[in-house]
């Protein structure tokens, strides 16, 4: 049977922090979907998730996250009650998961992609150049490095330099967050690894808001971004509706599916 995959982005492009509805006045049904021990996180439109589900549960489709969380913090959320998507991608791609289990030959390959003396070295910069660390620099899930700056224009400051020292990492800023990243371990070589040698669909549908996601939303067949991204790559849709733009983009695929199979 010809499958369609629809890849997204989690965080602002399906599920929202508190803050994050707060500034965007965002109105909807919304629905806990993270939580650390008693504290609410993060937050999904409750339409929003009823379709997920219902397409999640297509047999047509393969609905898979596609995430920079690491595996702990992925492992919180909890798109619906009931089993976990079958596949997700996590800590960036650093990891496709099957089944909750991480796949061993993707794990291989991006393990032999990782440069440990780099990763040495970026990790002493951030350590003598960030002086408003809030936290100690993380080798997360032995994939990427994270640390939290209270003045992040200490990492403004620095990201041309690092770009130039480093090419072949990529150094991004998600608030206070602070990444540098193997430049071929994304979400897009994961997804695009994963399609071509296990789902084969016929289409994918790719979703994401920030940087992270650009390699990702060039591999769909179709790709949206949420309007309350500041971002608009050449050939990607802008859905709009806020913390509800993601109804845009199941329309889309269940009118697409319709499609396909009539064909």
């Amino acid at each position: 049977m010809d499958k369609l995959v629809y890849a997204s982005d989690l965080d602002q492009t399906l599920i929202f922090s508190r803050r994050f509805l707060n500034v965007h006045q965002s109105e909807g049904d919304f629905v806990c979907v993270e939580r650390r021990d008693d504290t609410e996180l993060s937050y999904m439109d409750r339409e929003v998730q009823t379709n997920l589900k219902c397409l999640a549960e297509d047999s047509r489709v393969i609905f898979i996250p596609a995430t920079t969380r690491d595996l702990m913090r992925y492992n919180r959320v909890k798109l619906w009650q009931g089993a976990a998507p079958e596949y997700a991608i996590v800590s960036n791609g650093g990891f496709i998961l099957h089944n909750d289990e991480p796949i061993p030959e993707w794990s291989e390959i991006v393990t032999s992609a990782i440069d440990h003396t780099s990763c040495k070295e970026i990790t002493r910069y951030f350590e003598t150049k960030f002086k408003t660390r809030s936290t100690e620099v993380e080798f997360v899930d032995s994939i990427f490095l994270l640390c939290k700056l209270d003045d992040v224009s200490e990492f403004d400051a620095a990201a041309a330099e690092l770009n130039e020292i480093y090419s072949d990492w990529q150094f991004e800023r998600q608030g206070h967050k602070c990444l540098a990243i193997p430049a071929n371990v994304t979400k897009g070589s994961a997804l695009k690894w994963l399609c071509e040698n296990i789902l084969n669909p016929q289409y994918v549908v790719t979703s994401g808001d920030g940087a992270l996601d650009l390699q990702m939303l060039e591999y769909g067949d179709y790709a949206f971004i949420p309007d309350t991204s500041p971002l608009r790559p050449m050939n990607v849709q802008v859905a709009a509706g806020g913390a509800r733009s993601a109804l845009k983009t199941m329309d889309f695929i269940e009118k697409r599916l319709g499609e396909i199979f009539l064909l």
